[in-house]
């Protein structure tokens, strides 16, 4: 049985067949942690991805029927000649496209704006302690609430209306929240992966292509970027 942490939180048990079912919905990605009866810590499917991934469907044999042979007088040979032993080339499949991963800037992209925000609530909260020693109306104290409030709704908002996605067939960057805009970048485009991170273990993410010497789709403030770039490394291969 396998348990996976889903939306921050435990869920499960799972059978195999259920994991696979989430895999092949788009629902889990190669980064989602899970762990299994028996074994001592969570780790990320990508390290189990042969067992979750639906085996290919075995190719079909192709079997080369005899004609009969044209005996009577007068009869019409079929339009496209047949030739014996050559199996007709099958129709092209394209693969369908899977959501590796998504995400958004982490918290620490507003770290300085949520620092402010939180000095303004102690701010408000010594001012009421205080405002009767200090001789202040107590509505003073509410003052640096609003300020720090729009802070807050600032860094919430512009988080959720940032979202990173990697898929099988490419990478993309989707904000704004009436007006979405877009940019993406197709997997076996990409010529250079750039990323740049700090101790906290989060950091910036560039992708470039050929055709421009400026990264085309840039992923900023993402929380494990040396994973997100190893794995579109893996889907390049």
């Amino acid at each position: 049985m396998y348990y996976l942490w889903l939306n921050e939180t435990q869920a499960g048990p799972y059978t195999l067949q259920q994991v696979q079912s989430l895999w092949s919905a788009g629902q889990i990605t190669a980064l989602t942690l899970y762990w299994q009866e028996g074994k001592t810590d969570w780790k990320p499917l990508g390290d189990i991805i042969s067992e979750i991934e639906p085996a290919p469907a075995a190719p079909l044999i192709a079997k080369t029927v005899a004609l009969p042979a044209y005996e009577l007088a007068g009869e019409h040979k079929p339009a496209v000649p047949y030739s014996p032993g050559v199996a007709p080339a099958a129709p092209a499949q394209s693969a369908s496209e899977q959501t590796h991963w998504t995400g958004h800037p982490t918290w620490w992209k507003w770290g300085w704006w949520l620092l402010m925000a939180v000095v303004l609530c102690l701010a408000s909260a010594c001012l009421f302690v205080f405002s009767n020693f200090l001789s202040l109306p107590p509505l003073i104290s509410l003052v640096p609430l609003p300020f720090s409030l729009l802070i807050f709704l600032y860094a919430f908002f512009d988080r959720r209306i940032t979202l990173y996605t990697v898929t099988s067939k490419r990478v993309s960057i989707e904000t704004g929240i009436f007006d979405r805009k877009s940019r993406e970048l197709r997997i076996q485009d990409i010529r250079s992966i750039n990323a740049d991170m700090n101790f906290l273990g989060y950091g910036n993410i560039e992708f470039s292509s050929a055709a421009s010497d400026d990264a085309e789709v840039v992923f900023s403030a993402v929380a494990g970027a040396a994973a997100v770039r190893d794995l579109v490394k893996k889907l390049q291969s």
